[in-house]
């Protein structure tokens, strides 16, 4: 603060400003280092670190999807307003910025946001099987599928799919998602179930 403060001018302030957001980040103050990253990101747009920056927005908001703790239901169970905001500027920094060398990482936090998100829809979906609102259902496996598609948890949602179309006696619609499951995931152990 006091190298942004006494040159504000030189090359060394806005480097300044990144890492003080930097601390913000490590010590957990997300909403302000986001706050930081942004006024970096609009008054110096064309500064070389500016990928940099966005990345940093990216990762605050992924430290701040809850994470499991053994009093608390599962991360799926809870608000994932901070995973969605998370996945929508993680797509958005890999689309903005294809050659940055953090995209390797942001590609890794998007794969494991997307997952945790489709485990969401996957929890809701299995909820309103159980409440008997098989249609509400199988809305929530088609947006898992539409939406989140690699994330690793398509054939546990095709299977349910597939079980709750039998359930409403749509053998047909049942047959495609399980014959899906044997035909695009044959080594997963839902295979074996569709």
């Amino acid at each position: 603060q006091h190298t942004r403060r006494e040159y504000p001018y030189s090359r060394y302030a806005a480097l300044a400003e990144l890492r003080s957001a930097d601390c913000e980040l490590e010590q957990m103050h997300y909403a302000e280092a986001i706050r930081q990253y942004r006024a970096f990101i609009r008054a110096r747009p064309t500064h070389p670190d500016i990928d940099y920056a966005h990345f940093r927005v990216a990762v605050a908001y992924f430290r701040q999807i809850p994470q499991d703790f053994f009093l608390s239901p599962p991360r799926e169970e809870r608000d994932q307003g901070p995973t969605r905001s998370a996945l929508r500027i993680f797509v958005r920094f890999v689309r903005e910025y294809p050659e940055s060398e953090h995209v390797a990482e942001a590609e890794r936090m998007k794969r494991e946001v997307m997952a945790l998100l489709a485990r969401h829809e996957l929890y809701v979906a299995d909820y309103y099987l159980y409440r008997d609102q098989p249609r509400a259902s199988i809305a929530r496996l088609h947006t898992l599928l539409e939406e989140y598609e690699g994330s690793g948890v398509e054939p546990q949602a095709l299977v349910l799919l597939g079980r709750t179309y039998l359930r409403l006696e749509q053998r047909s619609e049942a047959r495609l998602a399980f014959g899906d499951v044997v035909r695009r995931y044959p080594e997963s152990g839902y295979a074996m179930q569709a």
